[in-house]
C-alpha cells in the first residue's frame, strides 16, 4: 500500500488552529444530518459543490441528494386517538458523493477519484443516505443508514455508538425500537454487509399485564445482549523488528486471531414521576462481560419542561467497575477501539477485548454525568463528562445544534476520551470532531462549511486523527 506522509505540529498550534477553523465554520456557514438533508427529506433534491482538504490531499467535493417523505399510518397507534394523529412518516434519502482529487500530495495516489472511498463492497452502499420509519418516541421506529449516536437502554453497554468514524470505511447499519405499554425491544446491527456489533435489549412492565393504569406498571425490567461476533484479539506485525502493525490494501489492520465476545446485562428502572413538567426515573444495571469482568451502574434521569418548547434533561450515574470490565464498552469510537484501544493505564494500544482482559487492578469507582438543554427549533446543547479511579480514563463529550434564524443552521460535535488531565481536553490528537453549517444566501442557494477531525489508519499501523474540511455552495429544490 502507498505510504502516507505524517505532519507534526505543536499542541498549542493545533488547539489554536482548531478553535479558529471551528469558529469560522460556525460563524459563516447546519450540521449535515440536521440541515443539509432537510429539503431532500421533505421531498426534493439538492446539489452541493465545494473545495476542501482531507489529510495531505485537496479535493473538489460534489454531492447530489434526493429524498422523499411518505405519510403512513402509525403502527400500534392508540385506537382512541383521532385518525389524523395516528400518522407517521417513511423518509427516504439517497446521495451521490464524489471526491475529485485536485492536489495529489506525496505520496502520490495517481487517481482522480479517491480510491479509499470505493475499494470495499460496503462503500457502494453510501448512496443510501437514510431509510427511516417513524420516530423514536413512537410505537415502532426503524432506521437504515449511517448510525449515531445509538444507545441501548441506559447506555451502559452500548452508549452513543457511531458506526462510521473513519474516512476510509463506510458502514450501512440498522437500528430499531418497539415501545408499548407492556414493554418493548431495541436492536442494533452495525453493518449489513460484514456485521461485527450485534445487540438488543428487551424490557417489560410486568404489572401492565394486570392493570396498565396502576402505579406498579411504572416498574420495568430489562435484559441486554450485545456481541462483537469477530472481535480482533491479535494483529499481524508488519515485520519482526519495528513492532508496527500490518495494514491491508483497504486500510484495515491485518487480524490474525479473533473471537466472539459478548456482554450480558439486566436492568431495573422505576418511573417515580412523570408529570407534564417533571420526570424522574432512577435505574440500576448489572453488566457481565462474558469470561471477563462485571460492573454495576446506578443512576437517575431527570427531565424538566417549563413549557412546551423548552426542556432540560440530566443523567447522573455511579459506576462500580470490576476487574477486567470496561464501562460503555461499545462507545463512540468502538469501530477503532476493537482494533486499538488506548487508556486505562495500558502501556501500548491493543485490541479492546485483550485490553479488558489485562486490566487487573481490582474494583474501582467512577461516575458519569450529562445535561441537555433544548428549545424547539432553536437550539439543543448536550455536555457529558465521565471519570473513574485510575489513569487515563476521563471522557468529555459535547454536542450542539442551533437555528438562530430560518436561513442559518449550525452544528458541533466533540468527543475526547482516555485522558488524565482536564487541560488535555482541547488536544485534538485522539479527538473526534465534526462542525457543520449552512447559511441561506438567496432563494434556493446556500453556503456550506464543514470541519472534521476523523480517524485514519496510518502507514505505521496506528490509528491517527486527521483534518477533513470543506467549504462551498449548494442549491435545493422541493417537489
Amino acid at each position: 500500500m502507498p505510504k502516507r506522509s505524517r505532519h507534526k505540529s505543536t499542541v498549542t498550534a493545533r488547539r489554536l488552529a482548531a478553535v479558529c477553523v471551528v469558529a469560522v465554520v460556525l460563524a459563516v456557514s447546519p450540521p449535515e444530518t440536521a440541515a443539509s438533508d432537510e429539503e431532500a427529506v421533505r421531498g426534493g433534491a439538492a446539489v452541493e459543490m465545494g473545495y476542501g482538504q482531507l489529510g495531505e490531499d485537496s479535493f473538489l467535493n460534489l454531492r447530489l441528494k434526493l429524498g422523499y417523505t411518505f405519510e403512513l399510518a402509525q403502527i400500534g397507534c392508540d385506537e382512541d386517538r383521532e385518525p389524523e394523529s395516528c400518522q407517521t412518516q417513511l423518509r427516504l434519502a439517497a446521495q451521490a458523493p464524489l471526491r475529485l482529487r485536485v492536489q495529489d500530495a506525496t505520496p502520490s495516489e495517481g487517481t482522480l477519484l479517491r480510491r479509499a472511498d470505493w475499494d470495499e463492497p460496503g462503500d457502494y452502499l453510501r448512496v443510501i443516505r437514510t431509510v427511516e420509519y417513524g420516530h423514536p418516541t413512537e410505537t415502532l421506529h426503524a432506521k437504515i443508514g449511517e448510525l449515531g449516536p445509538v444507545s441501548l437502554g441506559h447506555g451502559t453497554v452500548v452508549g452513543d455508538f457511531y458506526n462510521v468514524v473513519t474516512v476510509d470505511h463506510y458502514h450501512l447499519g440498522v437500528t430499531g425500537t418497539v415501545n408499548t405499554v407492556y414493554g418493548g425491544f431495541e436492536m442494533l446491527l452495525d453493518d449489513v454487509i460484514a456485521p461485527s456489533v450485534v445487540g438488543g435489549r428487551a424490557f417489560v412492565h410486568p404489572w401492565s399485564f394486570v392493570d396498565t393504569d396502576s402505579i406498579l406498571s411504572r416498574v420495568a425490567v430489562g435484559a441486554t445482549v450485545v456481541s462483537d461476533v469477530n472481535a480482533p484479539s491479535k494483529l499481524a506485525a508488519a515485520d519482526t523488528t519495528s513492532g508496527r502493525t500490518a495494514v491491508d490494501d483497504t486500510y484495515n489492520p491485518v487480524v490474525t486471531e479473533d473471537q466472539a465476545t459478548g456482554l450480558l446485562g439486566v436492568d431495573l428502572e422505576v418511573t417515580l414521576l412523570d408529570s407534564e413538567h417533571v420526570g424522574v426515573v432512577p435505574y440500576a444495571d448489572y453488566v457481565r462481560h462474558t469470561s471477563l469482568g462485571s460492573g454495576l451502574h446506578a443512576g437517575t434521569f431527570i427531565s424538566v419542561r417549563p413549557n412546551e418548547s423548552l426542556e432540560f434533561l440530566s443523567k447522573l450515574e455511579y459506576r462500580r467497575v470490576g476487574e477486567n470490565y470496561l464501562p460503555d464498552y461499545v462507545g463512540p469510537l468502538y469501530a477503532i477501539e476493537r482494533y486499538q484501544f488506548k487508556g486505562w493505564g495500558l502501556n501500548l494500544p491493543a485490541p479492546k477485548v485483550r485490553a479488558a482482559a489485562s486490566i487487573d487492578a481490582g474494583a474501582s469507582h467512577g461516575f458519569s454525568g450529562s445535561i441537555t438543554a433544548r428549545m424547539h427549533r432553536l437550539f439543543s446543547v448536550t455536555a457529558t463528562y465521565a471519570d473513574h479511579q485510575g489513569p487515563a480514563n476521563q471522557t468529555v463529550r459535547f454536542r450542539a445544534s442551533a437555528r438562530p434564524v430560518e436561513t442559518v443552521q449550525l452544528g458541533l460535535f466533540y468527543h475526547k476520551q482516555n485522558f488524565d488531565e482536564f487541560s488535555q481536553v482541547l488536544d485534538l490528537d485522539g479527538a473526534l470532531v465534526v462542525a457543520e453549517s449552512r447559511v441561506g444566501i438567496y432563494g434556493p442557494v446556500f453556503a456550506l462549511g464543514t470541519y472534521g477531525r476523523m480517524w485514519r489508519l496510518a502507514d505505521n499501523g496506528q490509528y491517527q486523527t486527521i483534518d477533513d474540511w470543506n467549504v462551498g455552495l449548494g442549491a435545493s429544490m422541493g417537489f
